[in-house]
């Protein structure tokens, strides 16, 4: 926000800068940069209010915490796609306990260039508008040594139109506890996945109209079987 409040700066000394004979007269141009002024006021006030660099919570266990990347190429057939050579990849992020010293470590940034640009453009903004994320502190740190365990592994799958990444403080809290956990995200069904070579795959909006297209009238049966109070018996079959 530093250039914004700048430019308020800039804008107001200017505005009160302009004399044209008597200072107290209202110009066109005064009265022009008053209204500006006060434009400016209101988005830097209202900014850092829409899109605010909050604070995540730091993890409370006796570990700093560790991540790393894995990247998975299967030979499975990539179903979403209408490429028929398409093979389901994958990227896991794995979260783990760690001893090292982390005091002069720089921390990772919050959430990666994928889930950032994708969540922004599903409500309508820019994909830069997200870039500020960067200003986040977080509390985990890429590829430092993993702790002497052994530590329980959790599976971690995030929900269907979700991002890995949106249970950031969740999982750095877990990690620091004792827990390894394979993050993984579903390429296609999250908001962003990126690839170590730079690739990013989005979420397929055809693909989820086309599974969703008779939603409806798989419900409705359902639907209609509890509005004709079916006994339990009659209702599990459908």
């Amino acid at each position: 926000m530093i250039p914004a409040y700048l430019v308020i700066f800039i804008t107001g000394w200017r505005v009160a800068a302009v004399k044209n004979g008597n200072p107290s007269r209202l110009t066109f141009l005064r009265v022009s940069g008053y209204i500006i002024l006060i434009l400016l006021i209101a988005l830097g006030w209202l900014l850092p209010m829409l899109l605010p660099v909050f604070s995540l919570p730091a993890s409370s266990g006796d570990y700093s915490v560790g991540t790393r990347m894995i990247y998975h190429q299967s030979d499975r057939d990539e179903i979403i796609t209408e490429d028929p050579d398409d093979k389901r990849e994958f990227t896991y992020k794995i979260w783990y306990p760690s001893d090292a010293d982390i005091s002069r470590l720089k921390a990772e940034k919050y959430i990666d260039k994928g889930s950032r640009s994708d969540f922004a453009t599903k409500y309508g903004l820019l994909g830069s508008a997200l870039n500020y994320l960067d200003s986040v502190s977080t509390y985990a740190y890429e590829n430092v040594e993993v702790a002497k365990g052994p530590f329980p592994v959790l599976i971690f799958s995030h929900g269907y139109g979700s991002k890995a990444t949106g249970y950031y403080s969740l999982l750095t809290e877990l990690a620091s506890q004792g827990y390894i956990i394979v993050n993984m995200n579903h390429t296609y069904e999250s908001l962003g996945t990126t690839f170590p070579d730079g690739r990013i795959k989005y979420f397929d909006y055809q693909f989820q109209q086309k599974i969703s297209a008779d939603s409806w009238g798989v419900m409705q049966p359902l639907v209609d079987a509890f509005a004709n109070d079916r006994t339990y018996e009659e209702r599990h079959p459908i």
